[in-house]
């Protein structure tokens, strides 16, 4: 999901987001691309009993990758591409734990 929780999502699309990670939940994987940190998401998704719920379905099992703040349209604006360390957070334990500078 590109752009995720850009906007506040309204009642119909957390119920049928709550249907969606419910459906995929523990069977298929889903990527997150979002300019926010997670830590926010409870909260962007409007607080309460399906933010939470949504969370849960979110939340076990997940690998997360934070490029922190690195703005790579900033980063690579002179033409000179540079590789961020990026710290990995893996809540299932299935992912080496890698950064640029060997493992982390």
């Amino acid at each position: 999901l590109d752009e995720w929780l850009l906007n506040k999502p309204d009642d119909l699309f957390r119920a049928m987001l709550l249907e969606l990670m419910e459906l995929r939940c523990g069977s298929s994987s889903t990527v997150f691309c979002a300019q926010y940190r997670s830590k926010g998401w409870h909260a962007r998704l409007g607080g309460g009993i399906y933010a939470g719920a949504i969370m849960d379905r979110i939340v076990h099992g997940t690998v997360w990758l934070e490029m922190g703040d690195v703005n790579m349209r900033d980063n690579t604006a002179d033409g000179a591409e540079r590789t961020p360390a990026v710290p990995i957070h893996d809540t299932a334990g299935t992912v080496p734990q890698y950064s640029r500078y060997g493992n982390a």
